[in-house]
């Protein structure tokens, strides 16, 4: 996947500074805001020099000076380099826990439609159980009618002497 990137004037709206305060803090902390460039020469920002550069401005805001914000940044980022490999084993842990994610949920719909599908077919075989119940209760009212009428005219040839 590709990661979005953004202008320097993007860039500036986002963090609340201007776009010259941006290309003087890459200048300063050049080794941390490695910013790579289009083919017109026009600053590329991913998101994650983005991120530095939004960290770069609150500490800024706290009061750090840049010679105090390079150390910061040295302590937490070693180098540039190993940052960057960092972030590649993060973006592949990442997008290995996507791939792990799609195949739980793939894994569950599958469970769900053979849960459903057990579901219906345990619904049919009741359905069934109950047509069958109700054909012989249907049968057996059939068979005790004639009897009924028996009965009935019996009944009625005793009581109309």
């Amino acid at each position: 996947m590709m990661e979005r990137s953004y202008s320097i004037s993007d860039v500036a709206e986002r963090i609340g500074v201007s776009q010259g305060t941006i290309r003087n803090w890459e200048k300063e902390l050049v080794e941390f805001l490695a910013i790579a460039r289009d083919e017109n020469g026009c600053r590329i920002y991913t998101e994650s020099i983005v991120a530095r550069l939004e960290k770069v401005n609150q500490l800024r805001a706290q009061g750090l000076s840049l010679a105090m914000i390079r150390e910061v940044f040295a302590t937490f980022y070693q180098v540039a380099g190993a940052n960057d490999a960092q972030e590649s084993k993060m973006e592949n842990e990442a997008t290995q826990w996507e791939a792990i994610s799609q195949q739980l949920a793939l894994q569950l719909e599958s469970m769900a439609q053979r849960q459903s599908q057990e579901i219906r077919d345990y619904i049919d075989q009741r359905l069934q159980s109950m047509s069958y119940v109700q054909n012989e209760i249907l049968s057996q009212m059939q068979q005790a009618r004639p009897l009924r009428m028996k009965r009935r005219s019996l009944f009625a040839r005793v009581f109309s002497l």
